[in-house]
């Protein structure tokens, strides 16, 4: 997750010093994938999960969900929206077929899910030690 924050923080500048002021429209889509990629990075835990149960068809039939929310979205988005469009899309897709997926291994499976506490627990101490 900090990475994703950073990134996201930093994008505006890292684009404007490498590339110029003329790619700064991209700025706003690597934003809105930063989130969906990261977001998606997190749960990928959950793929391996679901190969180790022997659930290989619910993760075709999870990217075949995925594809189709992003292609309805596509043509919804992309005619009034461009690239900023396809963007949101693609995040939607790949933010609903994550929350899809761990939902699935949770709460049908059962399973406990390798980053949960990870993600639950604060990452600072609320009170000093001792």
């Amino acid at each position: 997750l900090p990475i994703i924050f950073a990134g996201i923080v930093l994008i505006d500048t890292a684009v404007l010093l490498l590339y110029g002021s003329s790619y700064g429209s991209v700025i706003p889509i690597v934003k809105i994938l930063l989130v969906s990629g990261g977001l998606s990075a997190i749960v990928a835990a959950a793929s391996s999960v679901l190969y180790g149960i022997g659930r290989q068809d619910f993760i075709l039939k999870l990217a075949i969900f995925a594809v189709a929310i992003n292609l309805i979205l596509d043509l919804l988005l992309i005619p009034g929206l461009g690239a900023i469009g396809a963007a949101y899309a693609n995040a939607s897709a790949q933010i609903v077929s994550a929350i899809a997926g761990t939902y699935y291994l949770v709460v049908k499976k059962k399973t406990a899910y390798p980053l949960l506490p990870l993600i639950s627990r604060p990452p600072v101490s609320p009170s000093p030690p001792g």
